[in-house]
Protein backbone atom coordinates (compact mmCIF):
# COMPACT_ATOMS: atom_id res chain seq x y z
CA UNK A 1 0.00 0.00 0.00
CA UNK A 2 1.11 3.41 -1.04
CA UNK A 3 1.87 5.32 2.02
CA UNK A 4 1.68 8.90 3.40
CA UNK A 5 5.56 8.71 3.55
CA UNK A 6 6.05 8.16 -0.14
CA UNK A 7 3.59 10.74 -0.81
CA UNK A 8 6.51 12.91 1.16
CA UNK A 9 9.36 11.81 -0.33
CA UNK A 10 7.67 12.65 -3.84
CA UNK A 11 7.12 15.86 -2.62
CA UNK A 12 10.98 15.53 -1.12
CA UNK A 13 12.31 14.80 -4.79
CA UNK A 14 10.45 17.72 -6.60
CA UNK A 15 10.14 15.35 -9.46
CA UNK A 16 8.28 16.39 -12.93
CA UNK A 17 5.51 14.17 -13.74
CA UNK A 18 5.27 13.23 -17.07
CA UNK A 19 1.60 15.26 -18.27
CA UNK A 20 4.46 13.96 -26.42
CA UNK A 21 3.97 14.51 -29.33
CA UNK A 22 4.88 15.74 -32.27
CA UNK A 23 4.53 18.70 -35.20
CA UNK A 24 7.86 19.41 -35.79
CA UNK A 25 9.75 23.08 -37.16
CA UNK A 26 13.55 22.40 -36.52
CA UNK A 27 13.41 18.77 -35.50
CA UNK A 28 16.03 15.96 -36.94
CA UNK A 29 13.90 13.01 -35.78
CA UNK A 30 10.99 13.52 -33.67
CA UNK A 31 8.04 11.61 -31.70
CA UNK A 32 11.32 9.13 -30.42
CA UNK A 33 9.71 6.64 -28.44
CA UNK A 34 10.95 6.72 -24.43
CA UNK A 35 8.04 5.18 -22.42
CA UNK A 36 4.41 4.56 -23.49
CA UNK A 37 2.54 3.46 -19.96
CA UNK A 38 2.23 4.18 -16.60
CA UNK A 39 3.88 7.57 -15.31
CA UNK A 40 7.47 8.53 -15.78
CA UNK A 41 9.03 11.34 -13.66
CA UNK A 42 12.81 13.43 -14.47
CA UNK A 43 14.98 14.95 -11.90
CA UNK A 44 15.20 18.56 -12.69
CA UNK A 45 18.46 19.29 -14.21
CA UNK A 46 19.89 15.85 -14.41
CA UNK A 47 17.44 13.61 -16.79
CA UNK A 48 19.70 13.63 -19.87
CA UNK A 49 23.31 12.99 -20.04
CA UNK A 50 25.51 13.73 -23.65
CA UNK A 51 27.15 10.44 -24.43
CA UNK A 52 31.03 10.40 -25.19
CA UNK A 53 31.16 9.90 -28.35
CA UNK A 54 27.91 11.19 -28.98
CA UNK A 55 24.36 10.62 -28.36
CA UNK A 56 22.32 11.42 -25.64
CA UNK A 57 21.12 9.04 -22.42
CA UNK A 58 17.72 10.09 -20.57
CA UNK A 59 16.91 8.05 -17.31
CA UNK A 60 13.70 8.12 -15.59
CA UNK A 61 11.40 6.85 -13.14
CA UNK A 62 8.87 4.73 -14.10
CA UNK A 63 5.53 4.06 -11.92
CA UNK A 64 2.44 2.03 -12.91
CA UNK A 65 -0.48 4.17 -13.03
CA UNK A 66 -2.95 3.04 -9.93
CA UNK A 67 -0.05 0.80 -8.34
CA UNK A 68 1.69 0.33 -5.18
CA UNK A 69 5.01 2.41 -4.65
CA UNK A 70 7.28 -0.97 -5.38
CA UNK A 71 6.08 -0.96 -8.87
CA UNK A 72 8.80 2.57 -8.79
CA UNK A 73 11.42 1.22 -11.31
CA UNK A 74 14.57 3.36 -13.10
CA UNK A 75 14.84 2.84 -16.65
CA UNK A 76 17.32 4.17 -19.24
CA UNK A 77 17.47 4.95 -23.25
CA UNK A 78 20.40 6.16 -25.63
CA UNK A 79 19.68 7.83 -28.13
CA UNK A 80 21.86 8.50 -31.31
CA UNK A 81 22.98 11.30 -33.65
CA UNK A 82 20.20 9.91 -35.83
CA UNK A 83 17.54 9.51 -33.70
CA UNK A 84 17.89 5.76 -33.31
CA UNK A 85 17.58 4.01 -30.01
CA UNK A 86 20.28 1.72 -28.59
CA UNK A 87 18.01 -0.18 -26.70
CA UNK A 88 15.07 -0.94 -29.50
CA UNK A 89 12.80 -2.91 -27.32
CA UNK A 90 11.65 0.39 -25.52
CA UNK A 91 14.44 1.01 -23.21
CA UNK A 92 16.53 -0.59 -20.38
CA UNK A 93 15.83 -1.42 -16.41
CA UNK A 94 18.31 -0.11 -14.84
CA UNK A 95 16.68 -1.29 -11.34
CA UNK A 96 13.11 -3.21 -11.45
CA UNK A 97 12.89 -4.90 -8.30
CA UNK A 98 8.98 -6.03 -7.07
CA UNK A 99 9.94 -5.81 -3.21
CA UNK A 100 11.76 -2.00 -3.06
CA UNK A 101 11.14 1.22 -4.61
CA UNK A 102 13.58 2.66 -6.89
CA UNK A 103 13.48 6.70 -7.53
CA UNK A 104 15.20 10.09 -7.83
CA UNK A 105 17.51 8.66 -10.78
CA UNK A 106 20.11 10.94 -11.84
CA UNK A 107 22.80 10.36 -14.84
CA UNK A 108 26.21 11.80 -15.77
CA UNK A 109 28.65 10.52 -18.70
CA UNK A 110 31.44 8.31 -17.85
CA UNK A 111 34.30 10.41 -19.03
CA UNK A 112 35.75 8.08 -21.96
CA UNK A 113 32.78 5.55 -22.40
CA UNK A 114 29.61 5.06 -20.83
CA UNK A 115 27.56 6.27 -18.25
CA UNK A 116 27.14 6.13 -14.01
CA UNK A 117 23.73 6.39 -12.89
CA UNK A 118 22.10 7.33 -9.44
CA UNK A 119 19.20 6.29 -7.70
CA UNK A 120 17.86 5.42 -3.96
CA UNK A 121 16.20 2.05 -3.18
CA UNK A 122 14.58 1.06 -0.37
CA UNK A 123 11.91 1.00 1.62
CA UNK A 124 10.55 4.66 2.59
CA UNK A 125 8.98 2.56 5.95
CA UNK A 126 12.56 1.29 6.99
CA UNK A 127 15.58 2.93 5.08
CA UNK A 128 16.37 3.51 1.70
CA UNK A 129 20.54 3.74 0.36
CA UNK A 130 21.22 5.39 -3.06
CA UNK A 131 23.32 2.91 -5.12
CA UNK A 132 25.72 3.97 -8.18
CA UNK A 133 25.99 1.98 -11.27
CA UNK A 134 28.34 1.87 -14.33
CA UNK A 135 27.23 1.10 -17.68
CA UNK A 136 30.05 0.71 -20.25
CA UNK A 137 29.62 1.84 -23.97
CA UNK A 138 27.61 -0.85 -25.14
CA UNK A 139 25.32 -0.35 -22.08
CA UNK A 140 26.16 -2.93 -20.06
CA UNK A 141 26.27 -2.91 -16.17
CA UNK A 142 29.51 -3.11 -15.32
CA UNK A 143 29.15 -2.87 -11.01
CA UNK A 144 27.50 -4.99 -9.24
CA UNK A 145 24.75 -3.16 -7.03
CA UNK A 146 26.62 -1.67 -3.72
CA UNK A 147 24.96 1.40 -1.55
CA UNK A 148 27.70 4.62 -1.46
CA UNK A 149 27.01 4.95 1.89
CA UNK A 150 26.01 2.50 4.59
CA UNK A 151 23.73 3.91 7.19
CA UNK A 152 21.38 2.64 9.71
CA UNK A 153 17.58 3.27 9.72
CA UNK A 154 17.83 6.59 7.29
CA UNK A 155 16.36 7.46 3.79
CA UNK A 156 19.02 8.65 1.43
CA UNK A 157 16.97 10.59 -1.44
CA UNK A 158 18.06 12.84 -3.95
CA UNK A 159 21.41 12.08 -5.17
CA UNK A 160 23.56 14.21 -7.33
CA UNK A 161 27.19 12.43 -9.49
CA UNK A 162 30.22 14.55 -10.63
CA UNK A 163 32.79 12.05 -12.46
CA UNK A 164 36.36 12.58 -12.37
CA UNK A 165 39.33 12.11 -15.18
CA UNK A 166 40.22 8.54 -13.35
CA UNK A 167 36.76 6.75 -14.33
CA UNK A 168 35.11 6.76 -10.64
CA UNK A 169 32.73 9.51 -9.47
CA UNK A 170 31.75 11.64 -6.97
CA UNK A 171 28.17 11.21 -5.24
CA UNK A 172 26.06 12.98 -2.69
CA UNK A 173 23.10 12.95 -1.15
CA UNK A 174 20.47 14.14 1.70
CA UNK A 175 20.06 11.80 4.45
CA UNK A 176 17.08 12.09 7.21
CA UNK A 177 15.57 9.78 9.93
CA UNK A 178 12.87 7.80 8.94
CA UNK A 179 10.66 8.52 11.64
CA UNK A 180 10.79 12.10 10.07
CA UNK A 181 11.90 13.66 13.70
CA UNK A 182 12.89 17.34 13.55
CA UNK A 183 16.12 15.99 14.01
CA UNK A 184 18.35 17.78 10.96
CA UNK A 185 18.93 16.52 7.59
CA UNK A 186 22.64 15.79 6.44
CA UNK A 187 24.43 16.33 3.39
CA UNK A 188 27.06 12.71 3.08
CA UNK A 189 29.43 11.85 0.08
CA UNK A 190 31.40 9.82 -1.29
CA UNK A 191 34.13 8.56 -4.02
CA UNK A 192 33.67 5.94 -6.12
CA UNK A 193 37.00 4.03 -7.97
CA UNK A 194 36.78 3.52 -11.70
CA UNK A 195 35.87 -0.54 -10.30
CA UNK A 196 33.06 1.08 -7.92
CA UNK A 197 35.01 1.05 -4.76
CA UNK A 198 34.73 2.92 -1.91
CA UNK A 199 37.82 5.47 -1.48
CA UNK A 200 36.78 6.94 1.55
CA UNK A 201 34.95 5.26 4.63
CA UNK A 202 32.14 3.42 4.39
CA UNK A 203 29.53 5.57 6.03
CA UNK A 204 30.80 8.38 3.78
CA UNK A 205 31.83 11.72 4.58
CA UNK A 206 29.73 14.80 5.96
CA UNK A 207 29.93 17.64 4.07
CA UNK A 208 28.91 20.19 7.54
CA UNK A 209 26.29 23.03 7.55
CA UNK A 210 24.64 24.41 10.90
CA UNK A 211 21.47 22.45 11.70
CA UNK A 212 18.66 22.61 9.85
CA UNK A 213 16.45 21.06 6.30
CA UNK A 214 19.30 20.48 4.08
CA UNK A 215 17.78 19.94 0.25
CA UNK A 216 19.64 18.02 -2.32
CA UNK A 217 22.81 18.85 -2.66
CA UNK A 218 24.06 19.81 -6.03
CA UNK A 219 27.84 18.91 -7.19
CA UNK A 220 30.54 19.89 -9.70
CA UNK A 221 34.19 19.70 -10.27
CA UNK A 222 37.00 21.85 -8.54
CA UNK A 223 38.95 21.24 -12.06
CA UNK A 224 41.92 19.92 -10.03
CA UNK A 225 40.33 16.58 -9.22
CA UNK A 226 38.54 17.36 -6.43
CA UNK A 227 34.71 17.98 -5.60
CA UNK A 228 32.20 21.01 -5.09
CA UNK A 229 29.21 20.33 -3.25
CA UNK A 230 26.57 22.80 -2.46
CA UNK A 231 23.30 23.27 -0.84
CA UNK A 232 20.11 25.16 0.61
CA UNK A 233 19.68 24.68 3.99
CA UNK A 234 15.86 25.53 4.89
CA UNK A 235 16.56 25.96 8.98
CA UNK A 236 14.71 23.54 10.73
CA UNK A 237 10.75 24.21 11.82
CA UNK A 238 9.34 26.61 12.91
CA UNK A 239 12.56 28.25 13.62
CA UNK A 240 12.07 31.26 11.33
CA UNK A 241 15.61 31.57 10.92
CA UNK A 242 16.58 32.87 6.98
CA UNK A 243 17.63 30.24 4.60
CA UNK A 244 21.14 29.46 4.23
CA UNK A 245 23.41 27.94 0.99
CA UNK A 246 26.13 26.25 2.02
CA UNK A 247 29.03 24.32 0.54
CA UNK A 248 31.69 22.04 0.62
CA UNK A 249 34.64 21.61 -1.09
CA UNK A 250 36.72 18.22 -1.18
CA UNK A 251 39.93 16.90 -2.55
CA UNK A 252 40.32 13.40 -4.09
CA UNK A 253 41.43 11.63 -0.52
CA UNK A 254 38.49 13.21 1.31
CA UNK A 255 40.20 16.24 2.84
CA UNK A 256 37.46 18.98 3.41
CA UNK A 257 39.34 21.80 2.64
CA UNK A 258 36.90 24.08 4.13
CA UNK A 259 36.55 21.98 7.51
CA UNK A 260 34.13 20.22 9.12
CA UNK A 261 31.68 22.23 8.93
CA UNK A 262 31.81 23.38 5.55
CA UNK A 263 31.17 27.06 4.53
CA UNK A 264 28.21 29.78 4.54
CA UNK A 265 28.35 30.59 0.78
CA UNK A 266 25.24 33.32 1.50
CA UNK A 267 22.34 33.88 3.95
CA UNK A 268 19.59 34.84 2.25
CA UNK A 269 16.40 36.87 3.62
CA UNK A 270 13.70 34.32 3.01
CA UNK A 271 12.55 32.42 6.15
CA UNK A 272 13.76 29.15 5.90
CA UNK A 273 10.28 26.40 5.23
CA UNK A 274 11.89 23.63 7.35
CA UNK A 275 11.39 21.21 4.93
CA UNK A 276 13.44 19.00 2.63
CA UNK A 277 13.51 19.63 -1.11
CA UNK A 278 15.57 18.32 -3.88
CA UNK A 279 16.21 21.11 -6.07
CA UNK A 280 13.92 23.87 -5.59
CA UNK A 281 14.93 27.36 -4.72
CA UNK A 282 18.74 26.59 -5.73
CA UNK A 283 20.67 26.11 -8.86
CA UNK A 284 24.16 25.85 -8.72
CA UNK A 285 27.19 24.91 -11.65
CA UNK A 286 30.63 25.20 -12.04
CA UNK A 287 32.16 28.52 -12.75
CA UNK A 288 34.83 26.68 -15.59
CA UNK A 289 37.48 28.75 -12.82
CA UNK A 290 37.49 25.56 -9.78
CA UNK A 291 34.80 27.88 -8.04
CA UNK A 292 31.00 27.83 -8.41
CA UNK A 293 28.01 29.81 -9.68
CA UNK A 294 25.02 29.92 -7.55
CA UNK A 295 21.12 31.31 -8.70
CA UNK A 296 18.57 30.88 -5.76
CA UNK A 297 15.44 32.42 -4.59
CA UNK A 298 15.38 34.96 -1.64
CA UNK A 299 13.31 37.91 -0.39
CA UNK A 300 14.95 41.01 -1.89
CA UNK A 301 11.59 43.63 -2.29
CA UNK A 302 10.90 45.59 0.84
CA UNK A 303 7.11 45.79 1.66
CA UNK A 304 6.57 43.40 -1.11
CA UNK A 305 5.05 39.62 -0.88
CA UNK A 306 6.66 37.25 -3.13
CA UNK A 307 9.76 35.93 -4.00
CA UNK A 308 12.93 37.39 -5.96
CA UNK A 309 16.05 35.87 -7.28
CA UNK A 310 19.63 36.69 -6.43
CA UNK A 311 22.79 34.99 -7.14
CA UNK A 312 26.28 34.47 -5.91
CA UNK A 313 29.73 33.66 -7.26
CA UNK A 314 32.37 31.87 -5.05
CA UNK A 315 36.17 30.81 -5.42
CA UNK A 316 37.69 27.75 -4.95
CA UNK A 317 37.96 28.57 -1.23
CA UNK A 318 34.62 29.52 -0.70
CA UNK A 319 35.40 33.46 -1.04
CA UNK A 320 32.14 35.15 -2.82
CA UNK A 321 33.33 37.52 -5.72
CA UNK A 322 30.01 39.30 -6.06
CA UNK A 323 29.62 40.98 -2.79
CA UNK A 324 26.65 40.66 -0.84
CA UNK A 325 25.18 38.99 -4.21
CA UNK A 326 23.77 39.91 -7.12
CA UNK A 327 20.22 41.30 -7.69
CA UNK A 328 18.47 39.49 -10.68
CA UNK A 329 15.03 40.04 -9.90
CA UNK A 330 13.50 42.80 -7.66
CA UNK A 331 9.98 43.33 -8.03
CA UNK A 332 6.24 42.41 -6.94
CA UNK A 333 4.92 39.22 -7.36
CA UNK A 334 6.75 35.51 -7.33
CA UNK A 335 9.99 35.10 -9.13
CA UNK A 336 11.83 31.75 -9.20
CA UNK A 337 15.11 30.27 -10.51
CA UNK A 338 14.07 28.29 -13.19
CA UNK A 339 18.05 27.02 -14.87
CA UNK A 340 21.65 28.13 -14.64
CA UNK A 341 23.73 28.31 -17.60
CA UNK A 342 27.61 29.17 -17.34
CA UNK A 343 28.17 32.42 -19.88
CA UNK A 344 31.85 34.02 -20.77
CA UNK A 345 34.28 35.08 -18.37
CA UNK A 346 33.05 33.84 -15.14
CA UNK A 347 29.43 35.26 -15.78
CA UNK A 348 26.08 33.52 -16.25
CA UNK A 349 22.33 33.30 -18.25
CA UNK A 350 19.66 32.89 -15.38
CA UNK A 351 16.33 31.50 -16.54
CA UNK A 352 13.33 33.37 -14.19
CA UNK A 353 10.13 32.28 -14.16
CA UNK A 354 8.12 35.13 -13.35
CA UNK A 355 4.34 34.87 -11.94
CA UNK A 356 2.11 38.12 -12.05
CA UNK A 357 -1.10 37.51 -12.87
CA UNK A 358 0.30 35.01 -16.10
CA UNK A 359 3.34 32.82 -16.45
CA UNK A 360 6.24 34.72 -18.18
CA UNK A 361 10.00 32.84 -18.64
CA UNK A 362 12.53 35.59 -18.42
CA UNK A 363 16.33 35.21 -19.20
CA UNK A 364 18.96 37.02 -17.87
CA UNK A 365 22.65 37.80 -18.65
CA UNK A 366 25.49 38.58 -15.91
CA UNK A 367 28.82 39.38 -16.61
CA UNK A 368 31.79 38.20 -14.79
CA UNK A 369 31.33 40.57 -11.76
CA UNK A 370 27.70 39.93 -11.25
CA UNK A 371 26.33 43.09 -13.35
CA UNK A 372 23.61 42.51 -15.46
CA UNK A 373 24.44 42.75 -19.09
CA UNK A 374 20.72 42.23 -20.71
CA UNK A 375 17.50 40.97 -19.82
CA UNK A 376 14.12 39.66 -21.96
CA UNK A 377 11.48 37.99 -21.48
CA UNK A 378 9.76 34.83 -23.20
CA UNK A 379 6.29 36.06 -23.71
CA UNK A 380 3.02 36.50 -25.98
CA UNK A 381 -0.48 37.20 -25.40
CA UNK A 382 -2.93 35.33 -23.82
CA UNK A 383 0.21 32.30 -23.07
CA UNK A 384 2.03 30.78 -19.74
CA UNK A 385 5.35 30.43 -20.00
CA UNK A 386 6.52 27.87 -17.77
CA UNK A 387 9.68 26.05 -17.32
CA UNK A 388 12.79 25.85 -20.05
CA UNK A 389 16.53 24.70 -19.86
CA UNK A 390 19.16 26.53 -21.93
CA UNK A 391 22.83 25.33 -22.89
CA UNK A 392 25.57 27.97 -24.40
CA UNK A 393 27.70 26.85 -26.80
CA UNK A 394 29.99 29.89 -26.15
CA UNK A 395 28.61 31.88 -29.07
CA UNK A 396 24.96 31.62 -28.71
CA UNK A 397 22.65 30.86 -25.66
CA UNK A 398 19.54 27.79 -26.54
CA UNK A 399 16.35 27.88 -24.79
CA UNK A 400 14.12 25.31 -24.73
CA UNK A 401 10.94 26.02 -22.81
CA UNK A 402 7.48 25.19 -22.38
CA UNK A 403 4.22 27.78 -23.87
CA UNK A 404 0.58 27.33 -22.64
CA UNK A 405 -1.73 28.91 -24.79
CA UNK A 406 -4.88 29.63 -22.84
CA UNK A 407 -7.75 30.13 -25.67
CA UNK A 408 -6.90 26.76 -27.15
CA UNK A 409 -6.05 24.79 -24.30
CA UNK A 410 -2.88 23.36 -25.81
CA UNK A 411 0.63 23.60 -25.29
CA UNK A 412 3.93 23.78 -27.04
CA UNK A 413 7.48 23.30 -27.08
CA UNK A 414 9.78 25.95 -28.54
CA UNK A 415 13.17 26.57 -29.21
CA UNK A 416 14.92 30.36 -29.58
CA UNK A 417 18.55 30.83 -29.88
CA UNK A 418 19.69 34.31 -28.68
CA UNK A 419 23.33 36.11 -29.29
CA UNK A 420 25.10 37.48 -26.62
CA UNK A 421 23.56 40.78 -27.02
CA UNK A 422 20.22 39.44 -26.08
CA UNK A 423 19.14 39.25 -30.08
CA UNK A 424 16.57 36.91 -30.88
CA UNK A 425 18.20 34.90 -34.10
CA UNK A 426 15.38 33.17 -35.39
CA UNK A 427 12.06 35.66 -34.40
CA UNK A 428 10.56 37.00 -31.40
CA UNK A 429 8.77 33.73 -30.82
CA UNK A 430 11.90 31.08 -31.90
CA UNK A 431 10.80 27.88 -33.57
CA UNK A 432 8.46 25.13 -32.86
CA UNK A 433 9.25 21.91 -32.11
CA UNK A 434 6.27 19.99 -30.62
CA UNK A 435 2.47 20.62 -30.19
CA UNK A 436 0.57 19.24 -27.44
CA UNK A 437 3.97 18.61 -25.25
CA UNK A 438 5.73 20.09 -22.18
CA UNK A 439 9.73 19.91 -22.12
CA UNK A 440 11.32 17.38 -18.99
CA UNK A 441 14.56 18.03 -20.14
CA UNK A 442 17.67 19.28 -23.06
CA UNK A 443 20.82 18.95 -23.62
CA UNK A 444 22.81 20.02 -26.37
CA UNK A 445 26.33 18.61 -28.05
CA UNK A 446 28.25 21.83 -29.10
CA UNK A 447 30.26 19.18 -31.50
CA UNK A 448 27.51 18.11 -33.41
CA UNK A 449 25.09 21.28 -32.79
CA UNK A 450 22.25 19.21 -31.80
CA UNK A 451 19.88 19.33 -29.52
CA UNK A 452 17.86 16.69 -27.34
CA UNK A 453 14.77 17.58 -25.36
CA UNK A 454 12.48 14.83 -23.34
CA UNK A 455 8.70 15.78 -23.69
CA UNK A 456 5.76 14.91 -22.09
CA UNK A 457 2.21 14.74 -23.64
CA UNK A 458 -0.50 16.62 -22.37
CA UNK A 459 -3.28 13.89 -23.55
CA UNK A 460 -1.48 10.75 -23.06
CA UNK A 461 0.08 10.49 -19.38
CA UNK A 462 1.79 7.60 -20.36
CA UNK A 463 3.67 8.81 -23.41
CA UNK A 464 7.05 9.96 -22.93
CA UNK A 465 9.24 10.94 -26.44
CA UNK A 466 12.10 12.80 -27.67
CA UNK A 467 13.02 14.82 -30.24
CA UNK A 468 16.37 15.61 -31.75
CA UNK A 469 16.50 18.81 -33.50
CA UNK A 470 19.37 21.49 -35.61
CA UNK A 471 21.19 23.82 -33.21
CA UNK A 472 21.10 26.35 -35.81
CA UNK A 473 24.25 27.87 -35.59
CA UNK A 474 24.18 31.64 -37.10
Amino acid sequence: MKSSRQGLVLLILCLFPAAVSAAVSAAVAADIPLSNSGSSYFMPGHGVALLPGGGYAPVWNWTIVGGPHSDSDVRMQWVRPDGSRAFPKGNREVASSPQVHESGAVIAPHPRSGVFVAFDSGDFEVKTAVVVQRYDGAGKRLWRVVAAVEEGRRIQTAPTLVPDAEGGVYVCFASFPVDEATGSTKTLCQHLDASGRRRWPRQGLTAGGVPGQRGGPQGMTDGQGGLLVVWRNERSPGTNLPALIEGQHFAANGIRFWGKQGRLLHQTHMPGRGALYAAAGLRAISDGEGGALLAFDDLLSEGEPGVDVAAQRVDRSGNPLWGPGAVVTEEAGTQTVVDLVPGPGGGAFILVRDDQGRAELGIHRLDGTGGIIWQTRLSAPETHDTYGFGAFDGDVLRVVWTRYHQASDQSQVRLIVLDLNGNRLDGPDGELLAEGSAVLSFSYDPVRDQGFAVLSSATDPGRVTGVLFEGKNP
